[in-house]
């Protein structure tokens, strides 16, 4: 979400992070050289609960010196192991513990840990379920009394929006990383397409041509595919009437025209995906492609030119393009555009995920705050250390050059997220800090780099595949300099009660068009979706209007009557 809000000049920004302000000068318990870290009155345990498909247990101290590579044996506790070494080199006498479990036992887990802690959440959670979600069951601590850290001042404002509700600021920004479409360029150039300077050709209806080209005009001709799964957020991002007002004025009109031709568009796309939606099975042609190996498909074995449905994976996918000596054939490029007028931006997804500091002082029945000083010393280390992990660069290095075991082979590093910090942030650490350039730091020699530049690189380390490519640097520059342009559709309230019991999304039927009716590839389809889109709109606007007040209402019972309007706008 982005919002009006004022911004610091660069100078100031940056001088913030050298002078600091209050509550730096408390009594000590831990010291930071850089004078970047709080001194912190807390002492003890920090317990983070995190999901980890397919495990359950604990990693107790899991910063401690004694940790060796062949206990990491997820990127979770990759993760944490390199946070928690370098925390506690500040904060010796706090002990980083991870409990984890799977997503399934989350909420269950959080119950226990309840009970056996007099009522206390975890001091950090990484949700499995939405920031929102979190909020609206009281887990989040407010953030936003922690802004005389240098830390929080050091975040990006346009960041910390995706997870701030009107007054509330619900997490931490942690995993943030963009969604749009992979082409294998190899596939484009040998159908005679040039790649070159593709991004001058990239509209839906250039998409549509270069896929019927690969394909054949009536979408059997070929064993090679169009593309895989269809992105079911690609239309609600390059439209003008769903994330764009949705996430700004909390609406969405899904019957104009534009809608319309976007759908007309889709059900042409659907004949060139390798799956069909109308028997929920792969087309007989590309038999030799299975759902449960389509990342192999696409890459390794290069059945279909596009990818849409997968863009998450972007370090998974640069692995794999490196490992099969593949660079240079495959780009990562943003959502392409609805008409090819040069006004027109491109846009990109993103996916954020944010560190929930667990409330430790709720609301006892008489409306005032549970919890004694130790809560909010304790509350207050877990804010420092959420906060470090997300912005400091000592962190994110720790991350990045750490080993761990994946698939029991050793690996180097594990940081997936773009940088959540403001891009003129220089560290006292960092100050006249250069870089040859080499494959590790994509950097020329003797410049200097400042600590958004040393962490943005090494996110382009975990997407090396592609990260010189066009099209993936111009998702970084829409990244960088038109956030305007980014929709995290998971960042505001999505989910309404059901009479029947269950929820539902504020765009449960919009959601499903590519299953409803007749399915879409289909000679129906598009007349049948088209017929409902009045009476979709009108629900979902009133869906948006509930999710929003839900929320109101829950944050109002769990954090005071009136203390937070968490309206955004």
């Amino acid at each position: 979400m982005f919002y009006n809000k004022k911004w610091l000049p660069i100078a100031a920004s940056v001088l913030l992070l050298l002078t600091g302000c209050k509550k730096d000068t408390t009594t000590n318990k831990g010291h930071d050289d850089a004078g970047i870290m709080p001194e912190l009155n807390y002492t003890g345990d920090l317990d983070i609960l995190v999901y980890i498909q397919g495990m359950d247990g604990e990693f107790r101290d899991i910063g401690s010196d004694k940790v060796v590579t062949s206990d990491l044996t997820d990127g979770n506790l990759q993760k944490y192991h390199a946070v928690a070494k370098e925390f506690n080199k500040i904060y010796p006498n706090i002990t980083i513990n991870l409990l984890y479990d799977n997503i399934e036992e989350y909420t269950n887990r959080v119950i226990e840990y309840q009970s056996s802690h007099n009522q206390k959440l975890p001091h950090i959670m990484h949700l499995p379920v939405t920031v929102q979600e979190g909020l609206a069951s009281g887990y989040c601590a407010d953030l936003s009394k922690y802004d005389y850290f240098k830390l929080y001042n050091a975040i990006d404002e346009s960041v910390f929006d995706y997870f701030t509700f009107g007054d509330f600021v619900a997490a931490v920004p942690f995993y943030i990383y963009p969604t749009g479409i992979f082409v294998n360029k190899d596939i484009l150039e040998n159908n005679w397409i040039d790649t070159e300077n593709l991004l001058d050709n990239w509209t839906f209806d250039d998409m549509l041509n270069y896929l019927e080209t690969v394909v054949g005009a009536t979408g059997t001709s070929s064993n090679i595919g169009g593309t895989g799964v269809l992105s079911n957020d690609m239309t609600d991002i390059i439209s003008s009437t769903i994330n764009e007002t949705l996430l700004t004025n909390q609406t969405v009109n899904l019957n104009t025209n534009e809608i319309i031709d976007l759908i007309e568009k889709e059900n042409e796309l659907a004949q060139y995906s390798v799956w069909d939606y109308a028997t929920k099975a792969i087309k007989p042609q590309y038999n030799q492609i299975q759902p449960w190996s389509y990342n192999t498909n696409f890459i390794q074995d290069e059945l279909y030119a596009m990818e849409m449905s997968r863009s998450y994976a972007a370090g998974l996918y640069s692995q794999m393009i490196v490992e099969q000596n593949k660079v240079g054939s495959f780009d990562f490029l943003p959502f392409p555009k609805v008409t090819n007028d040069d006004a027109e931006e491109f846009k990109i997804g993103m996916i954020a995920e944010g560190l929930v500091v667990g409330n430790q002082c709720p609301l006892d029945a008489a409306g005032n705050e549970n919890c004694t000083q130790a809560d909010r010393d304790a509350e207050e280390a877990a804010a420092a250390f959420a906060l470090f992990m997300a912005a400091d660069t000592r962190a994110v290095e720790s991350i990045a050059t750490t080993k761990w075991l994946y698939q029991g082979e050793e690996i180097t590093g594990n940081y997936e997220s773009l940088p959540v910090i403001k891009k003129d942030i220089v560290y006292p650490y960092n100050e006249n800090k250069t870089d040859a350039y080499d494959e590790e730091t994509y950097t020329d020699e003797n410049v200097t780099l400042n600590d958004y530049q040393i962490q943005l690189n090494h996110y382009k380390k975990m997407t090396e595949a592609f990260n010189e490519q066009e099209g993936f640097q111009e998702v970084l520059r829409i990244f960088e300099e038109d956030k305007e342009n980014c929709y995290a559709y998971n960042t505001i309230p999505r989910k309404v009660p059901l009479a029947t019991g269950g929820q539902e999304d504020i765009l449960e039927d919009w959601n499903k068009r590519f299953d409803s009716f007749n399915a879409v590839g289909s000679t129906g389809w598009v007349s049948s979706i088209t017929s409902q889109l009045a009476t979709w709109t009108e629900k979902a606007n009133e869906n948006i209007s509930k999710a929003w007040q839900l929320l109101q209402d829950n944050v109002d019972s769990w954090y005071g009557e009136g203390k937070y309007n968490i309206y955004n706008g």
